[in-house]
């Protein structure tokens, strides 16, 4: 799955949280209902923790370990979607009614996952075709939890609140995604 931006937008890491120096960029693209989305860290990936891969399921809690993150809701409304993907090819899929309240899994189709793990890079890709407000525009926020062997984790997104890392703040969604038939 290629990348769709041909210039990335780079996540920023949560300044209370430690990491090895590193750039974390993202491309995002949409096409209708469809989200496409590539993650990479272009760096020696030997002092970070990936989960290894298996079959490729819905699985809840990956954020607990390195896992890349979208976000997506409505222009002008408060639910949102959030989707978790691991570098094992586990997946998960949830909605909010609003800011972290009635969270419930949702019905999406797998996504497809390709995960490539090497010494100098790591760069995961996924394709999920969400299942609300595919006429409308999306203000999305792009996140990463990176967990090292030492253990310590760090946040990654393209904005951050105020305080504690929280991927699900609205200051996050700083990305606006137009409406497909939008120019």
């Amino acid at each position: 799955m290629e990348p769709v931006l041909a210039k990335p937008l780079l996540l920023a890491r949560h300044p209370d949280t430690p990491s090895a120096p590193m750039t974390l960029p993202v491309w995002i693209g949409r096409t209708g209902g469809m989200l496409r989305v590539t993650f990479r860290i272009p760096a020696d990936t030997s002092p970070f923790l990936f989960p290894a891969r298996v079959d490729s399921a819905f699985e809840t809690g990956l954020w607990e370990h390195s896992c890349f993150e979208a976000f997506v809701m409505p222009v002008g409304g408060t639910e949102y979607v959030e989707l978790n993907f691991s570098p094992s090819t586990r997946w998960a899929a949830f909605h909010f009614d609003r800011y972290r309240e009635g969270m419930r899994p949702i019905a999406v189709g797998a996504p497809k996952l390709v995960a490539t793990p090497r010494r100098n890079r790591f760069e995961l890709s996924a394709g999920v075709l969400l299942p609300d407000w595919p006429g409308l525009a999306w203000r999305v926020n792009l996140a990463a939890v990176i967990e090292e062997k030492s253990g310590r984790k760090s946040h990654w997104a393209l904005a951050h609140p105020p305080g504690a890392p929280d991927f699900h703040h609205p200051d996050c969604f700083v990305l606006e995604l137009p409406a497909p038939d939008a120019p």
